[in-house]
């Protein structure tokens, strides 16, 4: 069972009380006035009674009848008294019930302001909940917010690092392969150059035009594999002095009786 319909039901209950207690109130009302009606008619009957013993008093001095009248009055006054200690009661109770009645008013108006108080109080309390899960809904999607936004600035910084990490190895691939191109170039001319001293043959032209283009061959091979790097973005180009000029030639400058002889291996 629901607080409202106890406190519905409580309600009830001190109407009930309420109306059973208005019932006797209006009784113990009727039974007042009437008693008051006739303790008025008693105090008239006993006045009367008291003038009519007065006068017989006087008038009957020396008889013996006197004293049962006598009797007979004290006896009506007593009864006189014992009805006003009755009504004296009778109001007595007759405050109580309306002070107990009062009481149940004030309960029962304290009841119904409590019960109002309760259905305000609930109805607050689900827009207090409502407005509570808006403002939790609202702290939560900031923090949302936040999260994403750092997120996102750390994205931009890794990949800020990682471009950096990428054009620092492609810069470093670059170096390497300039310092062996350099080194090749060394070679050639010092080939060429010792050639060209020790040549007994009359073909220092042809030679040198063998070299030219063994040099740029091996030039255009060495910028497709610098493109593919690029492509590809995968480890760098490393090669030594003497692996960079055995790939350059193919062939084999040595001295055969006397003389430089290049020997070209066909692939």
């Amino acid at each position: 069972m629901s607080a409202g319909e106890v406190v519905t039901k409580d309600i009830l209950a001190l109407k009930m009380n309420v109306d059973q207690l208005k019932s006797e109130n209006q009784t113990l009302k009727l039974k007042n006035n009437e008693l008051q009606a006739q303790m008025k008619a008693d105090h008239a009957k006993t006045e009367q009674l008291e003038k009519l013993v007065e006068f017989l008093s006087s008038e009957l001095e020396g008889f013996p009848k006197v004293e049962n009248v006598t009797k007979q009055l004290q006896i009506s006054i007593k009864i006189c008294d014992d009805l006003r200690f009755e009504n004296l009661e009778l109001k007595t109770k007759l405050l109580e019930e309306n002070k107990k009645m009062s009481d149940l008013k004030e309960c029962f108006i304290e009841m119904r302001n409590s019960t109002e108080n309760m259905k305000k109080d609930m109805k607050d309390k689900d827009k207090l909940e409502i407005i509570e899960e808006k403002l939790s809904l609202e702290s939560t999607l900031l923090t949302l917010s936040e999260e994403v936004e750092f997120l996102s600035q750390k994205n931009e910084e890794f990949l800020q690092e990682l471009q950096k990490r990428d054009f620092y190895e492609e810069y470093t691939a670059c170096k390497e392969e300039l310092v062996n191109f350099k080194k090749v170039q060394l070679s050639l001319i010092n080939a060429k150059t010792n050639y060209l001293d020790v040549n007994t043959r009359g073909h220092s032209n042809s030679q040198d035009v063998f070299l030219r283009e063994r040099f740029e061959m091996f030039n255009s091979k060495n910028k497709k594999k610098m493109g593919r790097h690029n492509k590809k973005k995968e480890g760098t180009f490393k090669a030594d002095e003497s692996n960079t000029l055995s790939r350059l030639f193919n062939c084999g400058v040595y001295i055969e009786d006397g003389n430089y002889e290049l020997h070209v291996d066909q692939e």
